[in-house]
């Protein structure tokens, strides 16, 4: 019954020629909004810069990021 009521304001408001149009516009958004959902469960095969092999860092990365810090922090 609810369905019947906001379809027949929706005729009314946009009229006959432009409600398939709005119905168009609506089911291409909804399934863009699906597909990039699907697109943000897949994993991504990102490898992390600073990190190393198996999520470790080495000895000369956590050294440089250590200096990087110290800099960041002395120009604040």
């Amino acid at each position: 019954m609810h369905l019947l009521v906001i379809f027949g304001i929706a005729l009314l408001v946009f009229g006959p020629k432009k409600l398939p149009e709005l119905g168009k516009g609506i089911g291409e958004g909804i399934r863009g909004f699906k597909s990039a959902m699907k697109e943000e469960e897949k994993p991504a095969n990102v490898k992390p810069i600073i990190a190393g092999a198996y999520g470790q860092k080495s000895r000369s990365q956590t050294a440089l990021l250590g200096r990087v810090l110290l800099w960041v922090q002395g120009r604040s």
